[in-house]
């Protein structure tokens, strides 16, 4: 879920059907949040009711950083934009939100959403010499990708982007029985070797 900087609500509603789905198996939701600072400097309160969530042990969150600034130009094209744009400090667009993060109480996780899923080989190069791993998606509902096993389903808990949530919420709910399962997002990371072993 990201939270890019945003004027409006976060979706209360979602997080709350999220921490609810721990209730039959008494097991934390995950959920992975990419948090941006800028979004974090402005929505204290928010951010502080979705820490009680994981804290009263409905969601186990796992923060993933979205950079401070997440940059964006409408007019500009890709290879110009997010990060990518002139004039980008990029060591402190991840460096400040992961110091915001500790500052409030919560360890970031070794994962970082390049804003609009947009990088170079050079920023992929630092971000890694940060001793950070780069997350994608391969199923951002809004934008009409849908998820198989082992997607890393896209929407936005910030209320920018309300059509991603009524799709995870139709999603969610038609496949309550049982056949889809929520992992954490280092799971996905994690190697698998051959059947034998």
């Amino acid at each position: 879920m990201d939270m890019c900087p945003s004027s409006k609500p976060i979706e209360r509603a979602f997080f709350q059907y999220l921490a609810e789905l721990s209730r039959p198996s008494g097991r934390r939701t995950p959920v992975a949040i990419s948090i941006s600072g800028k979004w974090l400097m402005t929505h204290g309160d928010e951010f502080a009711w979705m820490v009680g969530l994981a804290r009263e042990g409905r969601l186990a969150i796992t923060w993933v950083n979205h950079s401070l600034t997440h940059p964006y130009y409408p007019k500009e094209p890709l290879n110009r934009n997010f990060l990518l744009a002139p004039g980008i400090d990029f060591d402190r667009e991840v460096l400040e939100t992961e110091r915001l993060l500790l500052e409030n109480g919560q360890v970031p996780a070794p994962f970082f959403r390049f804003p609009g899923l947009v990088a170079d080989e050079r920023l992929i190069k630092r971000l890694r010499e940060l001793a950070l791993i780069p997350v994608g998606s391969d199923a951002w509902l809004a934008k009409g990708e849908l998820p198989h096993k082992g997607s890393i389903i896209l929407v936005h808990g910030n209320g920018n982007e309300h059509s991603g949530i009524v799709m995870a919420l139709r999603l969610f709910k038609e496949r309550s029985d049982g056949d889809m399962k929520l992992l954490p997002l280092p799971d996905a990371f994690i190697s698998v070797g051959p059947k034998d072993e």
